[in-house]
């Protein structure tokens, strides 16, 4: 989800950060180069949903009700709640960064995103 905002508000930051967090936590190398995709939409949910949802918070469009009740059903009230702050957390902050202008720690090289 966070690699998804990243994507879509393109925060190089936030987007090499979490990338090298997510190999950490042994995210399948397939579902990471996927992210940024309509492909990582149609994984079995709740990564595709997430993917989905993530997307369309982060662009501030209307979620649509499948999508919705599928996380709801996985999430509950309380997670949908906190997902739904946490994308909006993180485009937060993408956008701060974008626009500050914040630049990599020295010797931490850009992750390139997934070409759309």
């Amino acid at each position: 989800m966070i690699l998804t905002v990243a994507h879509e508000t393109r925060c190089v930051y936030e987007w090499t950060h979490h990338w090298e967090i997510a190999q950490q936590l042994g995210i399948a190398p397939a579902v990471l180069s996927a992210v940024g995709t309509t492909q990582l939409g149609r994984e079995p949910d709740p990564i595709g949903a997430t993917a989905r949802y993530a997307r369309l918070v982060a662009h501030a469009e209307e979620v649509d009700d499948a999508t919705f009740t599928t996380l709801k059903g996985t999430l509950g009230d309380a997670g949908m709640v906190e997902l739904t702050v946490t994308i909006g957390y993180y485009g937060l902050l993408a956008r701060v960064i974008n626009t500050l202008q914040v630049p990599l720690e020295e010797g931490v090289e850009p992750r390139p995103f997934v070409p759309l």
